[in-house]
């Protein structure tokens, strides 16, 4: 194997995993301005997506992922000149990613989920391009895997070691067959249209793509394509995203990662089936992103988790642990209502259940309680079908929806969260 070959290995390792922890001291900051009446403008969507049908309220989900009516005050870093080179991409770090999680609803009142999720690694002259969609509702979950031939490649080279290792494994011979021969449905070769900016945020990987499309509001649209499923989304922020830079998140000895997450992101468009159908749709979501220098031990194993609650609440916890499930860091920053940012340092979740799954061996924790910093109630994944894989059950990893119940800080009584679960762990 040759040692350029064996590089592409150590990066694929590394963009299977996704990003960011830490322990640390100090406050996360973000500056706003004064209250002010709602923003109305927003991209408008394509006039050839537009169907005669009534929108949903945006409260996809039903009650558990309903937002409270709250006017922030008026985002300030969207006309910031200096924001959009934290907004783009990184090129002098070797990992980053962008994710795009959310609730959606069309006019019958059918509740989905979605994500779409980006990563760039490795040093410039030997970049990796990769991504993901998923869809879920209530006939199933769906997803696509969009990479070019060097990533199918070093999953082929991954399988072959492992039928190496296990030569009678049938399992892992018809995978291996499926992906040489283009057979795999989950996964789509993307070649030199996968495409980032250094100064703006633009991520375009083939039919997945994420781009800000006004310079003075936060306005993003965002595309993808699952199994045959296309969504074209105009999305807005309304408040300014909390930071991640002070303090850095760091992960184990040797990682750490910077960036940043909008609560909640305004969302609608629309969905376009295999039959050319659309079904208009609204609804709401998390954006994430990060981008540093990782400790690729530390990728192995980790929890990172986004969730709004019913009293306005937003909490984004990152968990680090060792290969056999020893915490070894963590970031947990909480925005209450109006409020700034601020760093838990005492929030704990303690795993009460796990699931393996049958494609990857990988054993995911399912269920947790959650305590401190205001802290205590059940948290639990809504499902156990959101894993997703490079291809044939080679880097795989669970991103979808998960719940919350219990008391939070400055509540009164039981409260509700819903958010999302993105979680590595060793595959078998």
């Amino acid at each position: 194997m040759t040692h350029r070959t064996l590089t592409i290995l150590a990066l694929l390792a590394m963009v299977l995993c996704t990003a960011g922890a830490c322990s640390g001291k100090g406050r996360t900051t973000v500056t706003g301005s004064t209250k002010h009446e709602a923003a109305q403008s927003r991209a408008e969507a394509k006039d050839s997506q537009k169907i005669e049908q009534p929108l949903p309220q945006p409260a996809p989900g039903g009650e558990r992922s309903s937002f409270p009516d709250i006017q922030w005050p008026e985002p300030v870093l969207d006309t910031d000149d200096t924001f959009p080179k934290r907004e783009g991409a990184h090129f002098d770090n070797t990992f980053e990613s962008w994710q795009v999680s959310g609730f959606i609803s069309d006019g019958q009142g059918k509740d989905m989920d979605f994500t779409v999720l980006f990563f760039k690694t490795g040093p410039v002259m030997m970049l990796l391009r990769h991504g993901f969609a998923s869809l879920g509702g209530p006939d199933g979950v769906s997803y696509m895997s969009f990479a070019p031939a060097n990533i199918r490649g070093a999953a082929e080279n991954e399988l072959w070691q492992q039928i190496q290792k296990d030569p009678e494994n049938q399992i892992f011979k018809d995978r291996l067959e499926r992906l040489q021969n283009g057979q795999t449905p989950e996964f789509s070769l993307i070649g030199d249209e996968a495409r980032v900016l250094r100064n703006s945020l633009a991520v375009n990987y083939g039919p997945i793509t994420l781009n800000r499309v006004d310079e003075k509001q936060f306005i993003w649209k965002l595309t993808a394509e699952v199994q045959g499923e296309k969504a074209d989304f105009d999305m807005s922020s309304l408040r300014d995203p909390v930071q991640f830079y002070n303090p850095y998140i760091t992960m184990g000895a040797q990682g750490s990662l910077d960036g940043y997450v909008f609560p909640r992101v305004n969302l609608e468009g629309a969905l376009t089936g295999p039959d050319g159908a659309a079904r208009n749709v609204r609804g709401a979501a998390i954006m994430t992103h990060l981008w540093g220098q990782v400790d690729p031990v530390g990728f192995r194993r980790y929890t990172i988790i986004g969730m709004n609650f019913d009293s306005g609440l937003f909490l984004q916890t990152f968990r680090f642990y060792t290969p056999d499930g020893v915490l070894v860091s963590e970031y947990t920053v909480i925005q209450e209502p109006l409020k700034e940012p601020r760093i838990v340092e005492d929030f704990t979740l303690q795993e009460t259940d796990k699931w393996t799954s049958d494609l990857s061996g990988a054993a995911y924790p399912a269920q947790w309680t959650v305590s401190g910093g205001g802290f205590r109630g059940a948290m639990a994944l809504d499902d156990r079908e959101h894993e997703v894989s490079v291809a044939e059950g080679r880097g795989a990893f669970y991103v979808g929806p998960c719940s919350y119940r219990g008391e939070i800080p400055g509540g009164n009584g039981e409260s509700a969260g819903r958010g999302f679960c993105r979680l590595v762990a060793p595959q078998q």
